[in-house]
């Protein structure tokens, strides 16, 4: 399992790539990552199946996906994420 999830969090390590609308956005996305990398190792902590983590990643790339747009589309709102995240 352990392999399995290093994987995962490889492939988070390139979400902000795949969200990215302008160049501020790989801030914010790196900064969205290292949440939901605390969140995913917590699931894994409880010992939560590794299908039942992989479903909670998919739905994290969405979340964070969608989070980037809003940004991008009301960027006054934004500001709020960015200052929570720290980035």
């Amino acid at each position: 399992m352990v392999t399995d999830l290093s994987r995962l969090f490889d492939r988070m390590a390139e979400w902000p790539e795949s969200w990215q609308m302008d160049e501020a956005d790989i801030a914010t996305g790196d900064a969205l990552v290292a949440v939901f990398a605390s969140f995913v190792a917590s699931l894994a902590g409880h010992g939560l199946a590794l299908r039942t983590i992989q479903r909670h990643v998919d739905n994290l790339w969405l979340l964070g996906g969608e989070i980037i747009s809003k940004m991008n589309v009301y960027p006054e709102g934004g500001l709020g994420v960015t200052r929570c995240l720290g980035a």
